[in-house]
């Protein structure tokens, strides 16, 4: 069976000024809006003015089972498990997409109501660069990443239903690339399901996570309070490095995220 791999994709560079919001498809993949005024207004305006630039590129829908629309991205203090996520830690979150394991949306996006004590450095990298630049290095495994890995579902479905779901890395329709990436729900996966990753999956995925980590394909940044992150989910991977938070409640990270996804449904089930 055809995988209909690309021999090629575009190569997208992220030197240069932050690329505009109308660049979200066809250019660097992400943009950094500056600033709303967070000394001036409170939370739940903020969150409207984001919601409305939020829906000027395509519809909001659920990103968790319970059905939430603007989800907050603070830390708990608990560690990362099978059934809590990372962006509920203060923990370092590796090069990722977010949902993988279930309906990933087109674009995601983030509002900075506060940031922390110091880390969170955000890191993007375009993996249709990340695509050719495999390809290169290692031509002999690109095709296993175009085939299914169990991806652990973080128990976000019905109490019946399956506690994983299986996906590729890559797959391509012919005119677009459109990626999955989350090495630790992949390894959490498999150990659920007792199925141990045969050793070219674990292969092509550590020399995948290899690349991601170049230094020279990706763009660091450190969101300040105010700015609105929006991304590209099915042509970038992101990551943010472990961070130390205040003390205090009320000054405590606080971040916002929402998914956009004009086709299907808007539940989480898409």
């Amino acid at each position: 069976m055809s995988l209909g791999i690309p021999t090629s994709l575009r190569q997208f560079t992220l030197d240069g000024p932050t690329p505009r919001i109308a660049d979200h498809v066809d250019g660097a993949g992400f943009a950094v809006l500056d600033r709303l005024p967070v000394d001036r207004y409170g939370k739940d305006d903020l969150k409207n003015v984001y919601w409305i630039l939020s829906l000027m590129i395509e519809r909001p829908v659920a990103q968790s089972f319970d059905g939430t629309l603007l989800y907050d991205v603070t830390d708990t203090g608990k560690k990362i498990a099978v059934r809590v996520r990372g962006d509920r830690t203060n923990q370092e979150l590796s090069m990722h997409t977010d949902y993988g394991f279930n309906f990933p949306p087109p674009y995601i996006g983030l509002l900075v109501l506060r940031t922390a004590k110091s880390g969170g450095e955000s890191s993007v990298v375009s993996m249709e660069t990340v695509h050719n630049e495999f390809r290169r290095r290692y031509p002999e495994l690109l095709e296993r990443l175009y085939r299914p890995y169990f991806w652990n579902r973080q128990g976000e479905h019905a109490p019946d239903e399956p506690i994983t779901n299986v996906n590729p890395f890559f797959s391509f329709d012919g005119e677009r690339l459109r990626v999955r990436v989350n090495r630790r729900l992949i390894y959490m996966g498999h150990e659920l399901m007792e199925r141990p990753l045969d050793e070219r999956g674990r292969d092509a995925m550590e020399a995948l996570y290899e690349v991601m980590s170049d230094p020279a394909l990706q763009a660091h940044f450190t969101l300040e309070a105010g700015q609105v992150q929006y991304l590209n989910n099915w042509g970038c991977a992101h990551m943010r490095t472990e961070y130390e938070d205040y003390e205090e409640p009320e000054a405590k990270r606080h971040l916002v995220r929402i998914f956009l996804r004009d086709e299907g449904r808007p539940s989480y089930m898409g």
